[in-house]
């Protein structure tokens, strides 16, 4: 009994074990056949992408052999097309292993794109011309991505690389030395270095003698881009290893047509050649009450004077340089104490320059670019020492000779003429009581009064010295 009861037991069992079966077919002919169904769907997609693809690929070939480029097949897959194209000359070009470097881009961007289910990447060496003289060589990607919400490719994102600027005359890539053409501008871009540190520091006071002893840039210590230049500053207790400055505050000392045109946006003083130029220049002050007064006169006047001050004396009356920075006049160096410069010894030299510097900032937060040496005297050793733009005359107004307020009057009235510039004194107060008839006097006869660097078109350098508006002397 117990063995017919199992077996009629096993039978009954048996109709649910074909039915599980049978399921268990049909699933599996259902899931085949779905997955065949997108297999041909996806070798039909496959097969479009690929046709896309390769008419893509047609007209990037189309449109870069009508350049006259060569094109070197990069490294790809089967998600990827990688196509670089370079001048027939581009081994004449300063980019050094172009090929190369475009497939390292092109890995770089294949990382970025991994959800693409196809991309073609075509590589190329950008040519533009910025000025008349200089034109920028860089690497870059196009890439072109399938998408299937428009079952079709579509231009993406360009990727550049290593740029390389080149000097169109020579064809030449552009170097610091290329840039910068003297030791006159290496010293002219030392005194903004200077000024910026100084902007730049949150307590400039603490800093004010670490800037005033940095020790000189050198080309090795500069790097040179389209936009701006980078300075690897010399060792130096500033806090700061590394300065960038935009061309624009430097534009006096480098060749502007080496650089990119939106870099300088703001242009150097300009003089209408049709117009009469004169500048007013105050030496030896200030004075704790002729600087004043004679302010006063200017500003009634509505002129702009250069104020060439004693280390000492703005030293001693700091508020009175403040008001003169404030008033919108230009402040210069004319030494600390008055020496004849050309005379001092190298480090005593140094110290009349830097104690005056100190002085003049510490009142009005400016470093003197400009300086003029006590009696004109001046040398070519010297001139190196100081680094600054020398700043003579060539109108004498004998006002410390004389003394005298009408022979003042006189003598600037006799002796003016266009685009000279004016030396008289802010101490004596015959001379602030002469200013005001002479400013009217040169008015009446078609004088404009700008400042000595307006004069000079913002453009004097360190080891010149500058008489006139149109008399500039190497020393």
């Amino acid at each position: 009994m117990t063995t017919r009861a199992a077996r009629h037991a096993k039978k009954t069992k048996r109709p649910w074990i074909w039915l599980l079966a049978g399921l268990l077919l049909a699933l599996f002919l259902c899931t085949d056949a779905y997955f065949i169904y997108h297999f041909i769907q996806d070798k039909k997609l496959e097969q479009k992408i690929e046709a896309q693809a390769q008419t893509v690929i047609n007209q990037i070939q189309q449109e870069h052999s009508s350049n006259g480029e060569k094109e070197l097949l990069g490294q790809g897959d089967n998600q990827l097309t990688a196509m670089f194209y370079l001048p027939k000359n581009y081994e004449s070009l300063p980019l050094k292993k172009p090929k190369e470097k475009l497939q390292n881009l092109a890995d770089n961007i294949r990382k970025e794109i991994p959800d693409s289910r196809k991309a073609i990447l075509v590589g190329s060496i950008d040519d533009q011309s910025l000025t008349d003289q200089l034109s920028q060589f860089e690497l870059t990607i196009d890439t072109y991505h399938w998408k299937n919400e428009t079952t079709g490719f579509e231009k993406g994102e360009t990727f550049t690389g290593e740029e390389i600027l080149v000097e169109k005359e020579t064809g030449e890539a552009i170097t610091p030395k290329k840039l910068i053409t003297s030791n006159a501008d290496l010293l002219g871009i030392q005194q903004v270095i200077q000024q910026e540190l100084l902007d730049n520091a949150k307590e400039p006071n603490k800093i004010i003698d670490a800037v005033l002893n940095l020790p000189r840039i050198g080309y090795d210590s500069l790097t040179y881009q389209a936009d701006e230049l980078t300075i690897k500053l010399p060792e130096n207790k500033t806090g700061t290893t590394t300065l960038s400055l935009p061309y624009d505050k430097i534009q006096a000392f480098i060749r502007t047509e080496l650089v990119d045109p939106k870099a300088l946006t703001t242009p150097l003083p300009t003089l209408d050649d049709n117009k009469k130029y004169i500048a007013l220049s105050f030496d030896d002050g200030p004075g704790p009450e002729t600087t004043p007064a004679l302010l006063t006169i200017l500003a009634e006047k509505n002129i702009k004077a250069t104020f060439f001050m004693l280390g000492q004396n703005a030293e001693a009356y700091p508020d009175v340089v403040k008001q003169v920075t404030e008033q919108g006049h230009e402040v210069a160096s004319h030494s600390y104490s008055h020496p004849q410069l050309n005379t001092l010894d190298t480090k005593t030299l140094a110290d009349e320059i830097k104690k005056t510097d100190k002085a003049i900032y510490q009142a009005c937060g400016i470093l003197p670019r400009n300086l003029r040496p006590p009696y004109g005297a001046i040398d070519a050793e010297s001139a190196k020492i100081i680094g600054k733009p020398i700043i003579q005359w060539d109108i004498d107004s004998y006002d410390w000779e004389s003394k005298n307020t009408q022979a003042v009057i006189q003598r600037v009235n006799q002796t003016s003429y266009p685009g000279g510039i004016i030396l008289m004194h802010d101490i004596h107060p015959s001379t602030v009581q002469a200013v005001g008839q002479v400013i009217d006097n040169l008015r009446n006869q078609g004088y404009e009064f700008v400042t000595t660097s307006d004069i000079l078109a913002g453009k004097e350098k360190p080891l010149y010295q500058y008489f006139g508006q149109n008399d500039a002397r190497e020393i």
